[in-house]
């Protein structure tokens, strides 16, 4: 998404579906002046949001998930550079919670 975003597309749709267990996104991009966001939503897209896809809290979920392993992981390790990911990992789990929360309050 910050990519397209920033070599001048604009996200005009986006889906998730299943593929066996994963939830793949699908993002439709058309030339255009995408708009700048907030860094959370290059993870979460807005139209997803916007549309309540219903794969939406599943997949939010997975990526909370996928942080808090990685919170597990660095939690242990006193390198800089791990307690860095602790940090950037921790950030992105409040982030993701407070979109979770909107999404199921919305």
């Amino acid at each position: 998404r910050e990519w397209l975003l920033s070599n001048g597309f604009e996200i005009s749709d986006e889906s998730l579906v299943i593929e066996g267990k994963f939830i793949c996104e699908i993002i439709v991009a058309v030339p255009g002046e995408g708009q700048p966001t907030e860094q959370i939503y290059y993870e979460i897209g807005e139209k997803l949001i916007e549309k309540k896809d219903p794969l939406l809290e599943s997949f939010i979920t997975r990526k909370i998930n996928v942080e808090k392993s990685i919170l597990k992981t660095t939690s242990q390790n006193d390198s800089k550079r791990s307690q860095n990911q602790y940090q950037l990992s921790k950030e992105r789990i409040k982030k993701l919670k407070e979109v979770l929360d909107y999404v199921r309050n919305h």
